[in-house]
This record gives C-alpha cells, sequence and structure tokens, in this order.
C-alpha cells in the first residue's frame, strides 16, 4: 500500500468519526461548548474532530462513546447494522403485526434496517430465545414481558391473572418509576432493551379456558393437566386451584392438547381460530382478565450501534405498530368468535369470575414468602390501582 493510499484510508476514517460524533451531539441537543464540558475535550479540538481534522486519540474517543454510551465501533462503522434475525411464535394478529412491522422497518430506513423474521424451529425449539436475544445471536423480539424472568425476576407479576384491575392500572405500572427502576433498568444491565415508547402493544381484552368439557368454576379445573409457559408464578396460580400444571412451549401447544398431554388451555380469546384450539376442545369459558401489555426489545449492543436517526424510526414505527396490533386484536376476536361458533359448534361460556379471583392473596404470600416476588412489587401495583368509580 502507498504512502497516499494510506493517508486517503485515514481521512476517510477521520471523515466518518467526525460525522458520527456530529450526529450523536445533534441528536442530544448539545451544543460543542456543552459536549466539552462534559467530555473533558476542548471545544477546539471536538471542533477538529467533527470536521476531520484531528489526529484523534483512543482517550479522546474513549471519552467521547463513554459519555454517548455507545460502543467504540459505532464511530468506525461504515454502514449501518442490519438485523439478521427477528423472533415470535403463533400464528394470528401477533404474527401479521410483526411481518408488517419488518416491512414498514425496511421502507422508512431505506432497507438500512432489515430484520428477517425466524420460525421456532429456526432458532431450536430447546432454546430460551431471550437469551439468543441477550447474546446478540437474534437482534430484536417481541413477546410478553414474563418472558423476562429470567433475568429479572419480578418480570414474573405479569404472568399472574387479575394481578391488575385493567388495562389503565398495568400502563400505570408500566409508566412508573418503580418499574423503570427495578425491572426496566436491570434488564438493560443484562443487554437487553425495550424499545417500543409506548405501551400499546396488547392481544385482547378476553383470557379464556379451552376445554373439551365445560368448565363453570375453579372446583371444574381440579385435576385437570394445564399448560402454562415457564412461570413459578402462573404455576402456583393453578396449582391453588387443584389443577395439574405442564409447561409446554406455545408453538408446541395445539400439538400437546390433541395429544391430550393437557386437559385445558388457557390463552386470549383471539388465540383460539389461529391456533386450531377449537378442533380438540369445543368449550370456551370466558374469564377476563386486563390483557398483558406485550413488549418489543432489542440486543442493547446492537441497538447502540444504530444512528440516532434510525433509533428513532425504529421506535415511531414500533408505535405504529402497536396501535395496529391492538386494533386488528378487536377485530379478529369478533371474526374468530363467529367462525368457531357457525362453522365448528363451539360454545363460549360466561362465567362469575370473583371465583378464579379469589386465590390472588394467597398466591402473593406464597410467593413472597418464597422470594419468588419481591413484596415491593405487590405494593407498588396496588398504590397505583385507580380509584374505583362511585357507586
Amino acid at each position: 500500500m502507498t504512502q497516499i493510499d494510506a493517508g486517503t484510508i485515514e481521512l476517510g476514517v477521520r471523515e466518518r468519526i467526525g460525522e458520527r460524533v456530529r450526529e450523536l451531539r445533534k441528536s442530544a441537543t448539545l451544543s460543542l461548548v456543552q459536549l466539552s464540558t462534559k467530555t473533558g475535550i476542548s471545544h477546539g479540538h471536538l471542533s477538529k474532530i467533527e470536521t476531520g481534522k484531528a489526529n484523534i486519540s483512543i482517550k479522546a474517543l474513549s471519552q467521547i462513546c463513554l459519555f454517548f454510551n455507545r460502543p467504540m465501533n459505532y464511530l468506525f462503522q461504515q454502514e449501518e447494522t442490519h438485523f439478521i434475525g427477528t423472533y415470535s411464535v403463533g400464528e394470528g394478529p401477533e404474527k401479521e403485526t410483526v411481518i408488517q412491522l419488518i416491512k414498514d422497518l425496511r421502507i422508512s430506513t431505506d432497507n438500512l434496517m432489515s430484520p428477517v423474521r425466524l420460525e421456532a424451529e429456526q432458532v431450536g425449539t430447546a432454546t430460551n430465545p431471550i437469551e439468543y436475544l441477550r447474546k446478540g445471536l437474534i437482534h430484536i423480539f417481541m413477546d410478553d414481558l414474563v418472558m423476562y424472568s429470567e433475568f429479572v425476576q419480578d418480570f414474573d407479576i405479569f404472568a399472574l391473572p387479575f394481578i391488575f384491575t385493567s388495562v389503565e392500572h398495568q400502563v400505570r405500572f408500566l409508566e412508573s418509576s418503580f418499574f423503570e427502576e427495578k425491572l426496566r433498568a436491570p434488564l438493560l444491565e443484562e443487554g437487553i432493551r425495550i424499545v417500543n415508547p409506548r405501551w400499546n402493544w396488547f392481544r385482547g381484552a378476553k383470557w379464556v379456558v379451552v376445554s373439551p368439557k365445560p368448565i363453570f368454576s375453579p372446583k371444574d379445573v381440579k385435576g385437570c393437566k394445564v399448560r402454562i409457559p415457564d412461570s413459578k408464578a402462573l404455576k402456583r396460580y393453578w396449582e391453588s386451584l387443584g389443577a395439574n400444571p405442564v409447561f409446554v412451549p406455545w408453538e408446541y401447544a395445539s400439538e400437546a392438547l390433541n395429544a391430550k398431554e393437557v386437559d385445558i388451555m388457557p390463552c386470549f380469546k383471539v388465540h383460539i381460530y389461529p391456533m386450531g384450539f377449537y378442533k380438540n376442545a369445543k368449550y370456551v369459558t370466558e374469564i377476563g382478565s386486563a390483557p398483558p401489555a406485550l413488549c418489543v426489545a432489542m440486543n442493547e449492543e446492537k441497538y447502540q450501534m444504530l444512528s440516532p436517526d434510525l433509533q428513532a424510526k425504529l421506535a415511531s414505527t414500533c408505535d405504529v405498530a402497536g396501535e395496529n396490533l391492538t386494533a386488528l386484536v378487536a377485530m379478529k376476536n369478533k371474526e374468530y368468535e363467529s367462525l368457531t361458533i357457525n362453522e365448528h359448534g363451539t360454545i363460549y361460556i360466561k362465567v362469575d369470575i370473583n371465583p378464579w379471583k379469589a386465590p390472588l392473596e394467597q398466591i402473593k404470600n406464597q410467593m413472597i414468602a418464597a422470594e419468588l416476588l419481591s413484596p415491593e412489587v405487590f405494593c407498588e401495583i396496588e398504590r397505583i390501582q385507580p380509584e374505583l368509580p362511585p357507586l
């Protein structure tokens, strides 16, 4: 390599670093003087860095990256990072929403962000996808908040039915300083960032129990094998009703019901038709519960490799997708119920939900005593509960 070639490369690197630093500073709405104060780098030197005229030291780059919480290779990368994979399981509105989210991201970023949706068999059915996300083997993920309980224990609170009195109650908790400090921040320390800017991803308001026999009260589930996700809190709930909880990954839920490995299938109403539960279970008991919020999460290292502009586009696209999902679920709930009743003779049963809620206090005390959930999380949820309207 000639000296001229080396000089040209060096100039290109300096200019690229300068563009990145200027981009970060402007996105933070900082002047050169303000950035100088915060990093300890002189105003004049920062100006030269941004214009590609400075001989940049590793120390100066480290100070800049430390302030903006960016990996150093962000300043050197020539192109934006492309997502190599996203992951979600199951059929229905959630899958449709993820597919549309991928399309919208590609369009809004001119293909600089181009996720590829992976099916369960591509990831490995025995593998926890959240561990893949944490390690950066997949970059972005959408699912229930309870999925993160492996890394931050109190996320298991989202597995319990009736823990929130309404969607408003749940959103209050999710927007609280408690959630930010005790759940969201520790999850970020594990390398996972929640990226949806608003809590508007919901999969429907009807929690149901699908079964080959009619279910009217908790006494009807005694001795029954009930499918659950991998949640200690939910396991305690069903055990308190006398049922036998069986962990089955969601992608195998239909097979488990068909093979009679489970007797009853708790799910949300919107899942009954696309997951085919109606084929092996004629009765649907509408128990009701505030639907858990879903979240879009991203590997933090990969997130920090995105420019501020792409980070903003990711947030805005997720926001629109959440609105679309909630609207789509409301529409599909009506459509699917009509299909299952008219074409397959499914019977929907409405019941008194109070007997289903009754064990909750016992569950709280058990979880706290076993140190599976903190007493603080229950206290905060109760503290922010909306006041009931006057009679």
